[in-house]
């Protein structure tokens, strides 16, 4: 059986978010990557050198605004496949369930 780093099958990662907290910003976004798995280390290592400390995840809502720009072109700088982004504005309505009458 070959190994995962020589499959030669594209792989994609999604994600979604909704904005409600901000007056005149509300939307939402759906972003997705393609990529190989050959490709996926090389990635991984790159989103980890850009996290501020080891083992923290990053996440776009608390980063500043200077690393948001320093995110954004590192990721344009990536040799992917694909990278997809979608945003649409929306009424401003609130995450979760909604209880019945």
């Amino acid at each position: 059986m070959p190994s995962p780093a020589a499959d030669p099958s594209p792989l994609a990662w999604l994600d979604e978010s909704i904005v409600t907290t901000r007056p005149g910003a509300e939307g939402t976004y759906t972003m997705a990557a393609v990529v190989t798995a050959a490709e996926c280390e090389d990635l991984r290592r790159t989103a980890r050198d850009l996290s501020i400390r080891p083992g923290v995840r990053l996440h776009w809502v608390t980063e500043s605004v200077k690393r948001r720009d320093r995110i954004a072109a590192m990721i344009a700088t990536l040799d992917v496949r694909a990278i997809v982004a979608v945003g649409a504005p929306m009424a401003s309505v609130t995450r979760g369930w909604c209880p019945r009458s």
